[in-house]
């Protein structure tokens, strides 16, 4: 193709040399010689000339631009506002069947047959045609099936308009050098539906030369080499295919082919130039709607995020956020949240989500940091992806780990200011189920999610240091009578057992004297260890003033609760010697109510005060209770 300019230069200027030499030499012989060789030249000057004219407009078709008349767009009119809800009816009106009828013309001196529809007969016709024209299609969120289905139908076309044998459509991969059949049409059953490696059949040559490929002849034994989506010889004689172009590349490949010889010829490719400038054109309106609602779809899902992280009050609930709405826009199966310990470089699962009963890691897991897939995401800064769990030499989590048989999993870190805090891992069981767009997404989820976790992480902070004694770090006044408010609700609610103890140390002289000055420091903090050794998460603690304790008890009676205070008091008195380191011990007191039939905490505080004087009294060292 390189060579026909120069050749046609060459041509070009023979012509007068030859032309000069009819004349210029004198013998008959040579000259009619040289008159042949002038008159070559201009026939194959004239060939050269059509045949670059026709690949010119061949390559127009392909690359002509839609033209869009704007004399008459039917909206010129002014803009269209459309208001309301649209709502179909309940029922659809009965669908009038059109049968053919014909009928015969006597008027006209040539008598016709003319095929109209009626109701009087039902043959078929207007079914079929009903059937044709309300065929469903891909909704234009579904890219891949709406595509599909576009070319299934344009294929079709093509086999019938060009009378083709077969009619087919490649994709081209240039990463994997091969030709993905995406649509065909085959007159046989013997159609290949595989991918077939670029090499030196014909559609490949259309693949490396981007230009178009007629052949009108084609030999029995050179079938074999230039077909390759047949699995046997069919003696195909004429063979036509075109690339098709999109943003300057050659995407895919459109053919056809033909038993008989010279089936196929320029006006052969010029029709597949029109069917590829449809094809791109459609591409181009299919892909610009998918990448339209796909944005529109994520700053949904995004919206709700942040509006449901509002909403948020622990780290299950933030978690559930993310799992919930990416699963969304991610075709993932588990999504499991890894935290990573700075201090002890460790991993651990923190959440696991799964959409099956299906055993996987356990939630509060350590992951091994050495040779797993995890452990290697710690020294990546970018997202990992594992197309094919079945070819990767690591485990996912566990060197001791059920390997599965497929399927694809990535990594995603979560930094916040250079600071790793874990990272989200998908798994599918499906190999390749990820696309680089899906993965880009979420990796530009990271800073959200990572500011989330931290924000969350510096709101607990700030709410402990609000809400703690700086001191002793155990509930202050007011935190303390709200979540026993809380919990006095909840005993209601369910009907169960509750009490609360008030408890303080004894302050008869003697003992006064013992402690001195650090009566108003040291032995307060050593109490709050001592209830803090006692006590478990089911108990709620608080200092209520500087030298008052109160512990809610939720889910015990009056009993248990009278025997832990028992425990507690005894305790003191033995160990506070060794504690203070001054020979000296101290006692405490303890006043206890039960949460029965206590309306409000300060009905509750009322009685545990009451009962806290009474063991006071004296020596103190007591424990008395308000019933």
């Amino acid at each position: 193709m390189k060579n026909k300019p120069q050749t046609k230069y060459i041509l070009i200027g023979l012509a007068p040399v030859i032309f000069a030499l009819l004349f210029l030499i004198g013998d008959t012989v040579t000259r009619i010689v040289i008159g042949v060789i002038l008159l070559i030249n201009i026939l194959l000057l004239i060939m050269i000339i059509k045949k670059e004219k026709d690949q010119k407009g061949f390559e127009e078709i392909l690359t002509k631009p839609p033209v869009r008349e704007d004399e008459h767009d039917l909206f010129d009119s002014g803009a269209v506002v459309v208001k309301g809800v649209y709502r179909p009816p309940a029922e659809e009106p009965p669908v009038v069947k059109f049968a053919q009828t014909v009928s015969e013309v006597k008027d006209s001196s040539k008598r016709t047959n003319v095929i109209t529809l009626s109701t009087d007969d039902n043959t078929g016709i207007s079914d079929r045609y009903l059937e044709i024209t309300n065929e469903s299609a891909p909704k234009i969120e579904n890219n891949k099936a709406t595509i599909s289905f576009f070319l299934d139908k344009t294929i079709r076309l093509i086999k019938e308009h060009l009378f083709a044998h077969s009619a087919v459509f490649y994709w081209v991969n240039p990463a994997a050098q091969k030709l993905t059949p995406a649509a065909y049409l085959a007159g046989v059953h013997d159609f290949k539906a595989m991918a077939i490696p670029i090499g030196s059949d014909l559609l490949s040559q259309v693949v490396n030369s981007e230009r178009p490929v007629c052949i009108t002849s084609i030999k029995g034994d050179e079938e074999a080499g230039l077909i390759k989506y047949y699995n046997d010889v069919h003696g195909i004689k004429s063979f036509a295919a075109v690339p098709v172009f999109y943003d300057k590349k050659v995407i895919a490949v459109l053919a056809v082919d033909s038993k008989d010889e010279e089936e196929f010829g320029s006006e052969t490719l010029f029709t597949l130039g029109k069917y590829v400038r449809l094809i791109t054109h459609v591409l181009s309106i299919v892909q610009t709607g998918f990448l339209e609602g796909l944005a529109e779809k994520r700053l949904k899902v995004m919206n709700n995020i942040v509006d449901q992280l509002l909403l948020s009050s622990s780290v299950e609930d933030i978690l559930g956020v993310f799992e919930q709405r990416l699963r969304e826009l991610i075709p993932a199966k588990v999504v499991s949240f890894l935290e990573y310990d700075s201090y002890s470089k460790s991993l651990k699962v923190l959440r696991v989500f799964k959409t099956d009963e299906d055993y996987y890691i356990p939630e509060g897991s350590d992951v091994e940091i050495s040779n797993t897939l995890a452990g290697t995401q710690l020294s990546n800064p970018g997202p990992l992806y594992y197309k094919n769990l079945a070819e990767e030499d690591l485990p996912r989590y566990l060197s001791t780990e059920q390997r599965p048989e497929k399927g694809s999993f990535f990594t995603v870190p979560l930094y916040i200011n250079s600071q790793l805090l874990g990272m989200l891992c998908f798994e599918s069981p499906e190999n390749n189920a990820f696309s680089t767009a899906e993965i880009r997404f979420v990796a530009r989820l990271n800073s959200l999610v990572s500011y989330v976790f931290y924000n969350y992480s510096l709101q607990l902070i700030i709410k402990e240091q609000v809400s703690n004694d700086p001191e002793t770090k155990t509930l202050n006044r007011k935190f303390y009578e709200e979540r026993v408010e809380a919990e006095l609700f909840k005993l209601k609610a369910n009907n169960l057992h509750g009490s609360m103890i008030l408890t303080a140390i004894d302050k008869f002289p003697e003992q006064m004297e013992l402690f001195g000055n650090e009566m108003t420091i040291k032995p307060y903090k050593l109490l709050a260890d001592f209830i803090r050794l006692e006590t478990n998460p089911s108990m709620t603690v608080g200092k209520l003033d500087k030298d008052l304790y109160g512990i809610f008890f939720f889910g015990s009676d009056a009993r248990d609760t009278y025997m832990w205070a028992e425990r507690l008091k005894n305790k003191v008195a033995k160990q506070s010697t060794n504690a203070m380191g001054n020979g000296n011990g101290f006692t405490i007191s303890v006043g206890l109510a039960p949460a029965e039939n206590k309306s409000d905490y300060k009905e509750l505080f009322q009685s545990a005060s009451l009962a806290l004087l009474k063991a006071q009294e004296g020596t103190g060292s007591k424990v008395v209770t308000s019933t």
